[in-house]
């Protein structure tokens, strides 16, 4: 569900590149400056994206905007795959766009302060998984956490 696919650019003992990111492109960021995401080993790169993303995900909140949904990813794509509370609070927002609200409506419902509210929509502000689950609750929506393996996979790829 929260698993960006995004295309990497494999510079031989140098470096790797984040391309593109067909679900949120606003992460690739503008090519006319030198803000691309690297890294020396795809573990790294895509570390760095996940970082990338919870700065482009604050625009969307920032504009109001509704959090894409994740494609599924095609061969020659990785998985950018998103921490538990990063996904919360992308459900946390989509939701509350759904049913009309604006983060100062669920101040009032929850009866909280609105630095409280706005501090669980930013990407880039710790919280717990606890206070998101609760949150979350309040709107009807339940948290489900699962398991699943995931493949390990060898840091440059093999030549096809």
């Amino acid at each position: 569900m929260y698993e960006y696919p995004v295309m990497l650019t494999f510079y031989e003992g140098l470096f790797i590149r984040v391309i593109a990111c067909p679900d949120i492109p606003e992460l690739i960021g503008d090519e006319d400056e030198d803000d691309s995401i690297t890294g020396e080993t795809i573990s790294e790169t895509l570390e760095a994206a996940a970082q990338r993303l919870a700065q482009v995900l604050n625009d969307y909140v920032e504009q109001r905007h509704p959090i894409p949904l994740a494609s599924v990813p095609a061969k020659n794509q990785y998985s950018l795959h998103l921490p538990i509370v990063m996904v919360a609070r992308i459900t946390l927002w989509n939701s509350l766009l759904e049913l009309g609200l604006r983060e100062i409506d669920w101040c009032r419902h929850l009866n909280i302060n609105l630095s409280v509210v706005r501090r669980l929509l930013d990407f880039q502000h710790p919280c717990t998984i606890e206070q998101l689950e609760q949150v979350l609750c309040s709107m009807g929506k339940r948290l489900v956490v699962a398991v699943e393996s995931i493949e390990i996979f060898s840091e440059w790829p093999d030549d096809e």
